[in-house]
């Protein structure tokens, strides 16, 4: 187990996102393997775009980012090892969070942005992407689970903040995008900026990045809830004030459900946490495997085509990250 007691952020020269929040769980639990070849075309990008500002910042990693984001080697044998071996990587995720993660409502296909994402990992490694759908308060426990065990998964693949309490116990990838939060309000309230959330009830999950965002901008107390779309009612219905969600998952919600009565604020929330992809400890080669990838399709431009594509506009990070990454952390994946 880390001894990981704060977890420091590291900033980035590049486009910050202007907006991002929490994923939706669901109690599906089939299993769907995929060749790495298949996308999903029928769906269309958000309208507008997500809104980026260009921040000229320095990258630096603090030594607790250092520790969270390096893996020392087990007692068992490499997870990637097994990956190879079954010729599959198992990724686990909601499956219902878009633009995400979801299935295509014409053809059953799991789509989104992370699907893809996964699909190129599994190019990489030469093996087939096997998508795992499970709450989401399953999936990071769920890669410690035995590989042989039917909820076992490699990867926790769900827009996971690095909060100091999950890298505490797991090893994360660098970020493979940028994320903000954004607050969603009874369309019929006269809230209108953070500040006026300042002493109101948020529908919230009380742990998690979505959580500490809530708490930031002043919830006085949480209406516990386990999903966004649950969390979207409670405010609809008039039994919360707000409830902090990806911003680029509110563009999406507003996008396919007009009828709503509900709206998102202008303002929007800074993620106290930058999303990785976790890992059960003790598998350097699989993390190292995994940020390889991730760094190879930000630097050619794949990452950026497949963010286009869903939000009509690029969220990747910075790709000077990976390189200030190895330098200090004395790795190489090369």
């Amino acid at each position: 187990m880390k001894n990981v007691k704060k977890l420091g952020l590291f900033t980035v020269a590049a486009l910050t996102l202007a907006a991002c929040g929490g994923p939706e769980s669901s109690t599906e639990n089939a299993r769907e393997t995929d060749s790495g070849d298949k996308k999903v075309e029928n769906v269309k990008p958000i309208e507008g775009g997500t809104r980026v500002d260009e921040v000229e910042m320095s990258i630096e990693f603090s030594d607790e980012d250092l520790a969270a984001l390096t893996a020392e080697e087990g007692e068992g044998p490499d997870r990637l090892d097994t990956i190879i071996e079954r010729g599959v990587i198992k990724f686990g995720y909601s499956g219902g969070f878009a633009p995400y993660n979801f299935k295509d409502p014409e053809t059953g296909e799991f789509t989104g942005f992370e699907t893809d994402i996964a699909r190129l990992i599994a190019e990489d490694l030469g093996v087939e992407a096997e998508f795992v759908p499970m709450s989401f308060q399953s999936l990071i426990p769920a890669t410690d689970l035995n590989t042989d065990h039917p909820e076992s998964i490699d990867v926790a693949l769900n827009n996971h903040g690095r909060t100091p309490e999950r890298a505490a116990e797991h090893d994360f990838t660098l970020p493979y995008l940028n994320s903000v939060f954004g607050a969603w309000v009874n369309a019929e309230s006269d809230l209108e900026t953070l500040e006026d959330l300042n002493g109101l009830v948020a529908a919230q999950s009380p742990t998690g990045s979505t959580a500490d965002a809530a708490e930031a901008v002043g919830a006085s107390e949480f209406f516990p809830v386990t999903t966004a779309t649950d969390g979207r009612k409670m405010v609809e219905q008039g039994r919360a004030d707000f409830h902090v969600m990806d911003y680029n998952a509110t563009l999406w919600v507003l996008q396919n459900n007009p009828n709503d009565k509900l709206r998102v604020l202008d303002e929007t929330i800074e993620r106290p946490d930058p999303v990785g992809m976790a890992i059960s400890e003790g598998n350097p080669k699989l993390l190292n495997a995994l940020n390889q990838s991730i760094e190879k399709h930000t630097k050619n431009g794949k990452y950026a085509e497949i963010y286009e594509s869903y939000l009509g506009e690029d969220i990747s990070v910075t790709p000077e990250l990976f390189d200030v990454f190895k330098e200090q952390a004395g790795v190489s994946w090369d």
